[in-house]
């Protein structure tokens, strides 16, 4: 089973546990695949792309937007390769128009956005009070029709977006 080391390398920005763990619940699927990784040293948390934001939607979306950015960009069969080749794959012809820099682990930075006493306590009681929604709503999903379902994901989804872009400073509270 995957343990918290497991799981600690496969989050981690570090050279050696890049593209690391990807078993989920057994690790097994990571030994038959050769993708298992054991903890080594210390394992450095974050995105090789500066993500530079809380948003939590961003966050998920930002990959897809950067990976259809490059295929838009590409000619030829790349519109497809930049879909189906590993994560990071361009074609040289596109780092040239349009680089990246290169990741360097002694370079990373906490994100952190200055946020005043107040905001902070603000932005907890309103994620605890998200969380109550969503256990909420997961409790009674199932006797909600279609629409009301709908509705209360796009209401929680905008309730999360409004708690991270006031922790943000992007809005103000």
């Amino acid at each position: 089973f995957c343990s918290p080391s497991n799981h600690r390398v496969h989050h981690a920005v570090n050279d050696q546990y890049l593209d690391k763990n990807y078993g989920g619940v057994l690790v097994i699927w990571d030994c038959i695949f050769g993708s298992f990784k054991d903890e080594s040293e210390p394992c450095v948390h974050g995105t090789r792309s500066p993500l530079n934001s809380w948003d939590p939607l961003w966050a998920n979306i930002e990959v897809y937007t950067a990976i259809f950015q490059d295929a838009w960009h590409a000619r030829g069969l790349d519109k497809l390769r930049v879909f189906i080749k590993p994560p990071g794959w361009r074609p040289d012809y596109l780092a040239g128009q349009f680089p990246k820099p290169a990741f360097d682990l002694a370079q990373m930075r906490k994100f952190e956005v200055p946020v005043s006493r107040s905001a902070a306590w603000l932005g907890g009681i309103a994620f605890g009070v998200m969380l109550h929604a969503v256990g909420l709503f997961l409790w009674f999903a199932d006797t909600m029709s279609a629409r009301q379902q709908l509705f209360s994901v796009a209401g929680l989804m905008l309730a999360l977006w409004l708690i991270g872009a006031g922790l943000q400073n992007r809005i103000k509270v």
